[in-house]
């Protein structure tokens, strides 16, 4: 193993038209080595019908987090300490990681009112990611950072202009939707089989 620590940064974002065109999508972009280069390989621009904002926006950090696990060989060959930052403008999205999870899922996925969460198979699987560090000794360790969105003057920061350009690709994919797009359901139920084929090959 190679003690030097590596580095990969998630920026991702979620929209819906709901009410107009009933288009939602979801955008992430993946910086690896070079803060200044996108790695397409990892980002992912998906489109749906009639998702809500708040599904697009776990849906997208869900989605990208379980294509670096599948491509962790290559992205970490050496298997070296690794830090994700994931960075969103989704309160939902960051809070939930960093101050809820552990508590909707110590109480059986309800919340402070003793009612199931929204979106629970979403969060559930996301906690699975989470627990790989634990569950497969892996050497990860997670940053969830809250960014403000839709600064139409950048400020110079990567933050903004990643998120803006998240926005960006989403707002493009609700633009270009065909029906061709993945329903919501089945993307979900294809995501969460993924996870947990991963966990299987982890365990190779």
């Amino acid at each position: 193993m190679n003690n030097e620590r590596k580095n990969v940064t998630i920026y991702c974002d979620g929209g819906n038209r709901l009410g107009s065109s009933n288009y939602s999508a979801f955008a992430s972009i993946v910086l690896t080595e070079d803060i200044n280069k996108i790695n397409e390989g990892l980002s992912i621009t998906k489109s749906f019908f009639k998702a809500t904002n708040n599904q697009m926006e776990l849906l997208g950090f869900l989605s990208t987090i379980t294509n670096i696990f599948e491509n962790y060989g290559s992205i970490n060959p050496n298997n070296s300490p690794l830090t994700i930052t994931v960075i969103s403008d989704s309160q939902y999205l960051i809070k939930g990681a960093n101050e809820y999870i552990e508590n909707w899922s110590n109480q059986n996925w309800n919340g402070s009112n003793n009612k199931p969460i929204k979106n629970s198979e979403i969060w559930k699987t996301i906690k699975v990611i989470l627990d790989l560090k634990e569950s497969k000794n892996i050497d990860v360790d997670y940053d969830f950072k809250w960014t403000k969105g839709h600064v139409k003057d950048c400020d110079g920061s990567y933050d903004t202009k990643y998120n803006n350009e998240c926005d960006k690709r989403l707002n493009e994919a609700m633009d270009n939707y065909t029906n061709k797009s993945e329903d919501y359901n089945p993307y979900v139920k294809t995501i969460i089989s993924k996870v947990s084929t991963l966990q299987e090959k982890l365990e190779k």
